[in-house]
């Protein structure tokens, strides 16, 4: 469990980071709510499929 955890808070700082870095360059800079929604999202959409992929290959492990 750990392992997602610090997963989750890596990407979760690393996409609010990029979101916010494209959009100053781009010169469309949005609340920080905003941000922290897409980094919510994202983050909790990546954690998801990691944790259905280390289950499917904990599966084809016991076989």
């Amino acid at each position: 469990m750990k392992k997602y955890i610090r997963k989750a808070l890596i990407l979760f700082v690393a996409c609010i980071a990029i979101y916010a870095t494209l959009d100053f360059i781009f010169r469309e800079l949005r609340p920080v709510t905003y941000y922290l929604g897409q980094g919510v999202v994202f983050t909790a959409l990546v954690i998801v499929l990691d944790y259905f992929e280390d289950k499917r290959r904990n599966s084809k492990k016991n076989r």
